[in-house]
This record gives structure tokens, sequence and C-alpha cells, in this order.
């Protein structure tokens, strides 16, 4: 499965060098790229990808009404999922597949690490942190007379004082192969769970710092910070770009 990624990675990165961008026909949301952008090629639907900049943006959208007086607090479990998975718990729904997204950072020339995760030892849960190449994670938000990048920190509040959620260090994790009923399956394809934010495990970009997802073994303490989002299913860019360092040594 892993080699399927780079071949198709490969495929569509030879196939854009003499391919116009093309914008998806099914696209369901409005698009935020600036008219100024020309470099972003699209490599897969609501992915693009500019190889000058090491950046890929993917189409999303506000996952859940932050605005509901009935529901003031919004917890959160993961920065960004994919459609009938976690929207309920995330800032953003994309309908990028995870596997796609995954490929776009391949063609960055970005190798995976693996997600986070927690193992049971002499007696103690052990956190194991996430590997992997380090990237730099904002939104782009269309308001009016342009766009305007924002962390998606700045959209998470912290229990118990409920401050905003500090920088946070994100990798591509690279999410991890399956198989089910004989078949190897993109573990992400499954689930869901694209950008995290606590550790389920399965993550293709995941934060440097581990939360425990059961709420038995760790109180959950992230929240929405409900005036500073958008309202339900406004349109929303998820940029990603490669802050690793290729300089020679």
């Amino acid at each position: 499965m892993r080699a399927a990624l780079l071949t198709l990675a490969l495929a569509t990165l030879a196939g854009c060098a003499s391919s116009p961008r093309n914008q998806s026909a099914s696209e369901p949301f409005e698009s935020t790229r600036p008219s100024t952008e020309s470099r972003f090629i699209e490599v897969f639907p609501h992915v693009r990808l500019d190889l000058a900049s090491r950046t890929i943006e993917i189409d999303a959208r506000i996952a859940t009404d932050m605005h509901d007086p009935q529901t003031p607090d919004v917890y959160l479990e993961l920065i960004a999922c994919s459609p009938d998975s976690r929207e309920h718990e995330a800032l953003v729904v994309t309908d990028a597949r995870p596997s796609h997204i995954h490929a776009a950072l391949l063609m960055l020339g970005l190798e995976p690490g693996s997600p986070g995760r927690f193992e049971l030892a002499d007696g103690s849960l052990r956190a194991i942190p996430p590997t992997g190449p380090p990237l730099e994670v904002h939104f782009r938000v269309p308001p009016d007379g342009g766009a305007a990048l924002v962390p998606p920190e700045n959209w998470i509040e912290v229990l118990p004082d409920r401050s905003t959620l500090g920088p946070q260090q994100w990798v591509f994790a690279g999410s991890a192969i399956r198989r089910i009923a004989g078949q190897e399956r993109y573990w992400a394809d499954l689930e869901g769970t694209i950008i995290g934010l606590t550790t389920f495990g399965s993550e293709v970009i995941s934060p440097l710092a581990m939360h425990h997802p059961d709420s038995m073994i760790q109180t959950p303490s992230f929240l929405a910070r409900n005036p500073s989002i958008p309202k339900f299913a406004a349109p929303v860019a998820i940029i990603i770009r490669s802050s690793e360092d290729r300089s020679e040594p």
C-alpha cells in the first residue's frame, strides 16, 4: 500500500507537469484560493500543490455549528476530518481523501514518520510521540477584501482557564496501513483522521504534543473558541507547508 501511494504520487506529479491546473467540477463549496495565486495545480480532487513553495492547499469547510447557544461548549479532538466521521469534534471537514493528502505530501519530497501511540509498559501507560518531517499548518479564511492565514491554534482554547492553545509542532506522521478482509487499507481513509489534536494513532498529520482520546484516562481539555470561528459550513482552505530544512550540510 505504501508503494501504491508513492506510485500514485509520482504518476500524478508527472501528469501535472504537462497539464494546466484544473479546478474540480465537483467542488461543493466556494474556493478560498486568492486570484493572485497561479502556481498551485490540482493534483487530486480538492487538493492543490505548489512545488516551488513546498505547499499544499486543501478545500475544507467549518465542520459543525460553533455558535449554537444550545451547545456553547464544543469539545475538540481533531483539527480536520473526513465527512461522516468526527465532524462533531473537529474544526473543519474536507472531501479530500486522506490518502490523497498523504500522496500530495510525498510529492513534496517528504517521507512520513509514524503517528503517536500509547502503550502499556510495566503496568503504566507510556506515550510514544509521533515522528515525521515538520510542517506548518494554517487555515486561510476569505474575509472581505482578501484572505487571512490563521493558525488552527487560534480557534482552540484549553481548560480549565480557557486560554488560547499555544503554538503546536506538526509532523507528517503518515497514518498507517491496516489489513482489512485480506486487503491493505490506509487507516486514515477508514477513520477520517486527517489532522489530529488528540492522539488516535491514525492521523496523517499530528501535533507532537500528545493527548489520550479516552476521557477515563485523560480529561478532555480542548474547546472551540467560538467567537473566532466562521459560521457552520463556511469555506476554509487548509494550508500545509513543509518546514523541513533542505539546506546542504
